[in-house]
């Protein structure tokens, strides 16, 4: 075989390749898995991504977040700002309703960004929120709002703190900027209001609560009590 001929079978031999490693990445990167948008169950590794947690205490909030399974995914495209949320409404009422919101406020993204948010665990002890693209950071801090009826509440608020978990499993305090009250009866709200740091709520007077946290981006966090 001829050197010019030889040149021709390597660069065929390399298009080959390349074109073949193209295809895997296509074929890996299209599965029904991987839509940048939808609303679906999934089984996804907490610590592969970004995540927020609701425990008792740091410990818990780890354990948590190892032993989840199923999650509840949904993604969107944020043209610079926007919001997403997964809400599970139940048949007994407000009582025992979820609803967890993620919202980016315009101007804290500099470019359109796809987001997603896995939901795990169903009470305010063992609740997962995850996120990816891991490492985005706001230039204003985004809100994650976590709202439960009454009967998902498991755990005094007065003891409730935000925790901050690293990829690594290193824990820091992170920061709750509201806690609210509310009192809806038959669809309708009656009565609302703020819970003080430190305190508890009446569930005489009220049947949903929602959490609001302050996220600067994503990494991981958790809501629960005591020290790291």
């Amino acid at each position: 075989m001829s050197s010019f001929q030889e040149k021709k079978s390597i660069k065929k031999y390399k298009r080959t390749v390349i074109l073949g490693v193209l295809l895997a990445l296509l074929i890996g990167g299209c599965g029904a898995d991987r839509s940048p948008v939808g609303n679906e169950t999934s089984a996804v590794d907490p610590y592969a991504v970004e995540v927020l947690v609701l425990a008792s205490s740091p410990e818990e909030a780890l354990r948590a977040a190892k032993l989840a399974e199923e999650g509840r995914t949904v993604s969107e495209l944020f043209d610079k700002w926007g919001s997403i949320e997964i809400f599970e409404p139940e048949e007994q009422g407000i009582e025992d309703d979820l609803r967890v919101t993620f919202s980016v406020l315009p101007g804290a993204l500099p470019v359109a960004e796809t987001i997603s948010m896995t939901v795990y665990g169903q009470n305010l002890s063992n609740i997962v929120a995850a996120f990816q693209p891991s490492g985005l950071v706001f230039k204003k801090e985004a809100i994650l709002e976590v709202g439960l009826g009454i009967e998902r509440v498991d755990m005094p608020l007065s003891a409730l703190q935000v925790w901050h978990i690293h990829g690594d499993g290193s824990v820091e305090q992170a920061r709750i900027t509201a806690i609210r009250w509310y009192d809806w009866e038959e669809g309708e709200l009656s009565d609302s209001g703020n819970i003080e740091s430190g305190e508890d709520w009446d569930d005489n007077d009220a049947n949903y609560i929602a959490v609001e946290i302050s996220v600067p981006g994503f990494s991981r966090y958790s809501l629960g009590g005591g020290d790291p």
